[in-house]
């Protein structure tokens, strides 16, 4: 399975740019 699930959720330009923005800010968590 990808470490990323957020994938799944962005279907779209928007959804991949919310999906960055989630993964932005489970590094800065996991940081």
């Amino acid at each position: 399975m990808p470490k990323s699930p957020f994938i799944v959720i962005g279907s779209g330009p928007a959804g991949l740019m919310a999906a960055e923005r989630l993964s932005l800010a489970g590094h800065a968590v996991q940081i």
